[in-house]
């Protein structure tokens, strides 16, 4: 956290990053379909068990992200894939692609983030408990709960 909040306010991104804090599901909802786009470069690789990632999907707004599987751009769901090493790709891809708008997301935003939050809980709970979740991530469990999440 402390590593984030100095980095926002170093150059070159001072002035250019706003650190919210806390908010609720609905107002961050209407911050992710409002903004040109949502960036996920996680180290990894993402993928569908992200709830992260699906919940920026789900607000119409261009997802820029990271895939060991997938390559490039997917205009039904508005998300580019690039390599998780591949910053001049993803700098492409951004200029390229930065404020384009999904016609698949759904009306309700607030319901929808509501329902990828209790996945979260549910998920983080069970892990916690030592439940069925892994110490890594348990993608064929995550993957159910992101079937469950869009029905």
């Amino acid at each position: 956290h402390r590593r984030i909040l100095d980095l926002a306010q170093g150059e070159p991104w001072s002035d250019r990053v706003t650190i919210t804090g806390f908010l609720p599901a609905a107002e961050v909802a209407r911050v992710l379909a409002a903004s040109d786009a949502v960036v996920l470069p996680f180290e990894a690789g993402g993928g569908a068990w992200s709830t992260s990632l699906q919940a920026a999907v789900m607000q119409g707004t261009f997802v820029l992200t990271t895939s060991t599987r997938e390559r490039g751009y997917d205009p039904a769901r508005n998300i580019h894939y690039n390599a998780p090493e591949d910053l001049a790709g993803m700098r492409e891809a951004l200029a390229a692609l930065a404020g384009r708008r999904s016609e698949n997301a759904p009306a309700d935003y607030a319901r929808a983030w509501d329902d990828i939050a209790q996945a979260h809980l549910d998920f983080y709970r069970r892990f916690v408990a030592g439940g069925q979740a892994r110490s890594r991530v348990d993608h064929s469990l995550a993957s159910q709960e992101a079937k469950a999440v869009r029905s």
